[in-house]
């Protein structure tokens, strides 16, 4: 029989000797089958046993049960299985397996938001194996590095220690280590030069063949994550929906809530921000890890743009956990916000961090990519210098060059309304300044709203009283764009003919149709056009 339902009939008729032999079994027949939480609930209820078994088999316990707690988001429990584990081997001697547990608990410090003690954990598992010889933990522990410096932004020391170690993964014929080092160099280089997405897609199939799940999950949801970093929405899209379907498929849940937090940043660029706020909302109860920081991020955003009166000591506890996890892919977001928040308010732009990350992006193997073109960009803004030796292009290189008025057509094409309204607010152009102010009022963005409202007033022209009647309050919630694709559903527009009316990609008008239909309740066209009218948001 299934040794899942022997467990559930001996633990239902009280027989704990039955759940004792069977349990095990159970757990590493589920975790075969990529049942992770069913995995994790049965490797729990051996742990009840494990001071029966000897230590080598203890051990092995551990490891497995850190693993599946690792897979299903219980943090709290693979750092203290992982923990028990390293102390076993070290009592036991058992250099190999220390190392191997060691890296294990590198990754477990990343996934905490632990930067410094997981790029410290990663050489130490390093520092133990070499001495032993060639072997495949040792190629994991060089992937596990390389991993890191991947995450950190520092694309030299990742391609390097990724070389060794799919050196030596090739050599021993280890096709799961090859695989994570692939999608390490391949995330290294979309992350330099945003048009290298082909050896991410490649490692993604590789690591698929060879069986590993959280690999071949990460190779699509990273790249997902690069290019929105990159301001490439669309590709953004098409890459995290890919990732949370093959995530889903296999129960890497981890990174379910992280593409799904991820997808709600997409969506408060878009102006979506009631949305984006229900998804992201309840990311941040469940503690503070790499996915729960995604969504402080993202809620941190909202409460600048709306001006919420938490929104200085959101900021300032992101602040926090972003230095903690020390990467750029963290920093960056909250030096921009920070910029954003004077901005808005009248007050100077901090310069502190754009002077420290200055020196970084001078340094002969500095930071590139990217952050280095977001950081540059923010800068001008504050009206900082900061030269870059890396080709630049969208909305961020014309905000380098000071372009404001490229830089909210740029925006624009992105469907990014907010960031266009703010680059709009930079001219001195009372159309542009007009139109600012609509999008910010529709919005509800009342920082940017007062800004606006100031340097209309300081350069002498009229401020709008308020909103015209394609921005008025609805009862339906719908954002300002949701309204335009209300007027073009009414005329009877096909989701094609809605793309090339709003300039987005039929996927994006694909998007806002669903979200449509939601908010208003209806489950066609017809039914959407009917609500419409009774709500009296078409004229």
């Amino acid at each position: 029989p299934d040794p899942a339902d022997v467990v559930h009939h001996a633990e239902c008729a009280g027989a704990t000797d039955v759940v004792r032999e069977y349990a095990l079994i159970a757990a590493r027949r589920a975790a075969a089958f990529e049942s992770n939480r069913e995995a994790y609930s049965h490797y729990r209820r051996a742990s009840d046993f494990s001071a029966e078994l000897d230590p080598l088999e203890h051990a092995d316990l551990l490891e497995e049960l850190a693993t599946a707690a690792y897979l299903v988001g219980r943090l709290d429990h693979a750092f203290e299985a992982i923990e028990a584990a390293i102390a076993l081997h070290r009592r036991l001697g058992d250099r190999a397996a220390l190392g191997r547990c060691v890296r294990v608990l590198s990754r477990f410090h990343w996934f905490a938001g632990d930067g410094a003690p997981a790029r410290r954990k990663g050489l130490e598992a390093i520092t133990i194996l070499e001495p032993l010889g060639e072997s495949i933990e040792l190629a994991r522990a060089y992937s596990g590095v390389s991993q890191l410096a991947m995450l950190a932004d520092e694309g030299a020391q990742a391609l390097s220690w990724g070389k060794s170690a799919l050196e030596l993964a090739t050599k021993l014929g280890d096709e799961s280590t090859r695989a994570h080092a692939l999608v390490n160099i391949g995330c290294a280089k979309v992350q330099m030069d945003a048009d290298e997405t082909g050896p991410l897609l490649e490692a993604h199939e590789i690591a698929d063949a060879a069986g590993e799940r959280e690999d071949a999950t990460r190779a699509l949801g990273n790249l997902g994550f690069v290019l929105l970093s990159w301001a490439r929405p669309v590709q953004a899209l098409s890459y995290y929906r890919r990732a949370l379907a093959y995530a889903d498929r296999h129960e890497v849940h981890t990174y379910v809530s992280y593409g799904t937090t991820a997808l709600a940043w997409l969506r408060l660029r878009e102006g979506d921000w009631d949305e984006a706020e229900r998804i992201t909302q309840g990311e941040v109860e469940r503690g503070m890890n790499i996915v729960q920081l995604l969504a402080q991020t993202v809620l941190a955003e909202l409460a600048v743009r709306r001006g919420d009166p938490d929104a200085s000591e959101r900021l300032a506890e992101l602040t926090v956990h972003a230095d903690r996890a020390g990467e750029p892919q963290r920093i960056v977001p909250v030096i921009e916000l920070t910029a954003e928040t004077a901005l808005t308010s009248g007050e100077p732009i901090p310069t502190e961090r754009f002077e420290e990350f200055r020196e970084r992006i001078r340094a002969p193997d500095g930071l590139r990519g990217r952050y280095a073109l977001r950081l540059a960009a923010w800068a001008a803004v504050a009206g900082i210098e900061i030269e870059l030796d890396q080709p630049v292009s969208g909305p961020h290189a014309a905000m380098l060059a000071r372009d404001w008025s490229a830089a909210a057509a740029a925006f624009s094409e992105l469907d990014w309304v907010y960031d266009r309204a703010l680059m709009l607010s930079l001219l001195d152009d009372e159309p542009a300044l007009v139109e600012a102010m609509e999008i910010a009022r529709r919005l509800g963005a009342e920082p940017l709203t007062r800004r606006l409202t100031v340097r209309m007033r300081d350069l002498g022209m009229r401020v709008p009283k308020g909103p015209r009647r394609t921005t008025r309050e609805n009862a339906a919630g719908l954002t300002a764009r949701q309204l335009e694709v209300v007027e073009l559903i009414v005329e009877g527009l096909t989701n094609a003919e809605i793309a090339e009316r709003l300039v987005v990609s039929q996927r994006t008008a694909e998007h806002h149709v669903a979200a449509v239909l939601t908010k208003l309740g209806a489950t066609t066209r017809r039914e959407a056009a009917r609500r419409a009218s009774e709500l009296r948001l078409v004229g």
